[in-house]
């Protein structure tokens, strides 16, 4: 558990992490999930991990086997965030990356720049992190260019 827990904790610290994550069903139809790179909490290399977002939260995983017992490496809330945007690769390093802004969270999880495997889905990431942002889900209406992107659920 000390190596596993110690990675979890993120900036929120193991006891909030587990306050965050603890009511949040991930593995129930989420508004948003896929595969993302992300940095390393403790160092700067770049990561896969499976993402999901649900209830405004974005939490990541090992594997995308997510069930009932599955518990998140990290969690942001996203209420906290500014805005969410696609990000320049010569702001994130690499291509296709989605930047959440002013979510200090997010920076010192490693997770201020998050990489998707195209532009559909960074697009797709924006979309959704963005309704999360606002405090809608994917079974709010939303206007149809922001609707647009492929979101699934479960």
């Amino acid at each position: 558990a000390g190596a596993a827990a110690g990675a979890a904790t993120t900036s929120l610290g193991a006891a909030a992490l587990a306050a965050a994550a603890s009511d949040v069903r991930w593995h129930e139809r989420p508004e948003h999930c896929g595969w993302l790179t992300k940095k390393g909490e403790h160092t700067t290399t770049w990561r896969k991990r499976w993402f999901v977002l649900k209830d405004r939260r974005l939490g990541w995983f090992m594997t995308n086997e997510v069930g009932a017992a599955s518990k998140p490496r990290g969690v942001l809330n996203l209420a906290g965030a500014a805005s969410v945007c696609g990000a320049t690769k010569g702001d994130a390093g690499k291509a296709n990356a989605v930047e959440l802004i002013g979510c200090a969270d997010a920076v010192k999880a490693g997770a201020k720049f998050l990489v998707a495997d195209s532009e559909r889905e960074c697009d797709a990431w924006v979309a959704a992190m963005d309704r999360a942002i606002r405090g809608e889900t994917a079974a709010t209406p939303a206007p149809a260019t922001a609707a647009a992107g492929g979101v699934r659920g479960g």
